[in-house]
């Protein structure tokens, strides 16, 4: 998706802040998706620094950067996902592969927050062939199991701000837990995530989302092409029929310049039995109650 002018803006810390950043992992040469081409030398010392920022604004406009946008356009995740079945007692065994897409859209706000309300929708694929699916074997009774589509259209949404993210039904915020750190010529994010307060069940996520290093630095740009990969621990779906088993869910994935970019066999499914997840509904920003979205 094209970057959009005049639709966002950096701190005056954030451009200097980029600009130091110019000697480092300077001349490497990229790959027109951003991946970085084989180093000459295959034997060099890996460079590295752990990235720190003067102020909390100067980190939340680099998170909305790398894995949302500074604009207010759509922003669409194409993940892959991995389930493996934990049952006490027993070692993880697999269960399902997901084919996920997120979209999310996004509001900012006096204060330096960010509104973002999105939906996921995911399709089962069998975990040995890759093919999509409707129904596995449970890895540990044997018993013919029905796999759901994972399809979540009326998630609440979040605020982003540099305190930390909160759900917009909850009070709680979790503050940042991140880890920036440059490496040759990309820059990682590894952010983790907990459960909030009273959540009914295990959860952990953490994450690495990559950006190449010389795309951070070009300011002009409100978004940046991004990977990610990562891992969720969570409880397992209610289709499994195991109120005491948990989900290892382990994903690596892609942010999208559109939808178009899905692969088509994903795309079809998606404007064929889903349409309404072909866009985020404006009606989410205009029916939060004026509490929610206030500091």
């Amino acid at each position: 998706m094209p970057d959009e002018p005049g639709s966002f803006s950096l701190s005056r810390r954030m451009l200097l802040g980029a600009a130091s950043l110019t000697a480092i992992g300077g001349g490497a040469a990229f790959a027109p998706d951003g991946e970085p081409e084989p180093e000459a030398d295959a034997h060099h010392s890996i460079q590295q620094r752990i990235l720190s920022f003067r102020e909390p604004r100067e980190r939340l406009e680099s998170l909305m950067r790398v894995e949302r946008t500074l604009g207010e356009h759509e922003v669409a995740w194409w993940f892959w996902v991995a389930w493996f079945l934990v049952v006490p007692g027993r070692s993880p065994v697999p269960l399902v592969r997901y084919e996920t897409m997120e979209m999310s859209r996004h509001r900012r706000l006096p204060g330096d927050r960010y509104i973002v309300h999105g939906h996921n929708l995911g399709f089962p694929r069998d975990f040995t062939t890759g093919r999509y699916t409707r129904e596995l074997r449970h890895p540990v009774t044997g018993e013919s199991v029905a796999v759901a589509d994972a399809a979540i259209l009326d998630h609440p949404g979040y605020e982003f701000s540099s305190l930390g993210v909160r759900a917009l039904n909850e009070a709680h915020v979790q503050p940042a837990d991140e880890l920036w750190r440059i490496e040759d010529a990309l820059l990682h994010l590894q952010r983790t995530r907990g459960a909030p307060p009273g959540w009914p069940g295990q959860f952990l996520e953490q994450h690495t989302t990559s950006v190449a290093l010389n795309h951070y630095r070009d300011l002009t740009k409100s978004q940046l092409p991004a990977r990610s990969c990562g891992s969720c621990l969570q409880p397992a779906p209610r289709w499994l029929g195991d109120a005491e088993a948990v989900v290892l869910a382990q994903f690596h994935g892609r942010k999208l310049d559109g939808l178009q970019q899905l692969p088509r066999d994903y795309f079809d499914r998606l404007e064929r039995d889903y349409p309404q997840f072909l866009k985020v509904s404006e009606s989410k920003f205009r029916d939060a109650p004026a509490g929610e979205i206030c500091a």
